[in-house]
């Protein structure tokens, strides 16, 4: 629920944060194929997207994050916020 962050502008979500377990750490293949995942399984308009360069240990990390698209927030709200922590629905827009 942390790893990303809802645009209020575009409407559209960036998954992100600088942490272990989140897209800053794959590798830019990786990340590419998870959205592609994301756009084949639950037919997410989903793209890739360079991520600033991090501070400290992500410092010389090249890496992308993926963006979800306004079109797919609908989607992404109903997918998801049904498992997700009340005080973390900001993230998806609600």
């Amino acid at each position: 629920m942390q790893d990303g962050s809802f645009h209020k502008n575009s409407r559209g979500i960036t998954l992100q944060q600088l942490c272990s377990r989140c897209t800053d750490y794959f590798k830019a293949s990786e990340t590419e194929r998870l959205a592609a995942y994301l756009t084949n399984k639950y037919s997410l308009k989903s793209t890739t997207q360079k991520a600033p360069k991090g501070k400290g240990e992500l410092s010389n990390i090249e890496s992308l994050r993926i963006y979800i698209s306004a079109t797919s927030l609908e989607l992404v709200q109903t997918l998801v916020s049904k498992h997700m922590h009340p005080s973390f629905l900001y993230k998806i827009g609600l």
